[in-house]
């Protein structure tokens, strides 16, 4: 597959309207479009789709990517039957066909996060990262792993691991099923999901499948997580020498929060850990970076300071040798309001508990069971 070594990626720092009913859909999905017309105006090399010149910028606008939950917003309000029913779509759909007509006109990877329903899993929903190719289809699908787990009702496929692998791991490794990479002229892409990239494991993980553009969405609150953002991104691109394109909310019109809680900071980090274009404040804005795909394979093959390369596998097998959080925990019933939430929490879990008798936690003096 020939590749396109230097390109533009643009992360939309967007500020969704929390919908209820099915028809609010339309108000996200139409700003994000209007916004799509505008994008290629994002990098200073942009030209007018209509300006008639006979060659191309040198690093062109191919890679789009809107933050989680850019569709829907993010409410506490709903069950889970009102998510089914008027939240969560089905991916493809009638949303994602509109924006694959804007990809295809762009000429773009077009990447977006919305609430999913899934035919096997008809009554919960999946938190699912998707990507729609220049031609209008959808390459890549991810389900986020690590829902935060005080304030998701959304399924892991952790939840339902036996289920999710024997629907979706047919011929595959478990990793490969789990955290997909997409070959693409783009490079290798692979995504996480805001609180997944709190785990350097997952990271990690779309690593080891060859990803080299790691795309990192979030609805992450920067003032109230100190910096827990830009440092997991910055790290994470360090860590497994790939640039991660990391689209934030830049606040959300709720009657639930105030409208700067999801207070931005989009940003685009390379492989060195540097940040390359940022959006440092709340709002509604547009950050893009250069991607030189052929310099990280260049770095990628010098030894020094490579970290991928220097992973000592046969201890770290003994490091994850035991269980910690359990799966299948859903697979018999999904947790259905937030009041029930309780129920993923790690200490109702015992998980806390194990980690104490295991010696990896010291308990505090006040501890009780």
């Amino acid at each position: 597959m020939e590749t396109l070594d230097c390109y533009t990626a643009v992360a939309v720092q967007f500020e969704p309207h929390v919908v209820y009913k099915r028809k609010q859909i339309e108000i996200n999905l139409n700003r994000a479009i209007e916004i799509l017309d505008s994008v290629l105006y994002s990098t200073p090399n942009a030209k007018a789709p209509a300006m008639e010149v006979g060659y191309e910028p040198y690093a062109p606008v191919k890679l789009v990517a809107f933050p989680e939950d850019f569709l829907q917003g993010f409410t506490m309000k709903a069950d889970l039957d009102v998510h089914v029913n008027e939240i969560a779509i089905k991916i493809p759909g009638p949303e994602t066909d509109r924006l694959a007509a804007l990809a295809k006109k762009l000429n773009i990877y077009l990447y977006g996060v919305a609430l999913e329903v899934l035919p096997h899993w008809p009554d919960r929903i999946f938190n699912c990262a998707f990507i729609i190719e220049p031609s209008g289809a959808i390459v890549h699908k991810f389900h986020k792993f690590s829902p935060a787990i005080h304030y998701e009702i959304t399924t892991s496929p952790h939840d339902v691991l036996d289920e999710y692998l024997e629907v979706f791991g047919k011929g595959k490794t478990m990793l490969q099923t789990l955290f997909p990479v997409t070959k693409t002229p783009l490079g290798n892409l692979g995504t996480i999901i805001c609180n997944d990239g709190y785990h350097p494991e997952y990271f990690r993980a779309v690593q080891r499948n060859g990803a080299e553009v790691i795309i990192r969405p979030a609805l992450a609150e920067p003032g109230v997580t100190k910096g827990w953002f830009e440092f997991t991104n910055r790290a994470g691109a360090l860590a497994t020498l790939s640039y991660v394109v990391a689209p934030n909310m830049g606040g959300v019109v709720s009657p639930e929060a105030v409208r700067t809680m999801m207070a931005g900071d989009s940003m685009i980090v390379d492989y060195d850990g540097q940040v390359i274009g940022r959006l440092p404040f709340p709002g509604e804005g547009m950050v893009s970076g250069t991607i030189r795909l052929e310099h990280l394979r260049q770095r990628r093959a010098d030894p020094s300071r490579n970290f991928p390369s220097l992973m000592r596998t046969e201890v770290l097998r003994e490091v994850y040798a035991d269980p910690v959080y359990p799966p299948n925990t859903q697979k018999k019933e999904a947790i259905r309001t937030f009041s029930e939430i309780y129920k993923r929490d790690t200490r109702h879990l015992g998980v806390i508990e194990k980690l104490f008798e295991r010696g990896v936690y010291t308990p505090p003096k006040n501890w009780r069971k």
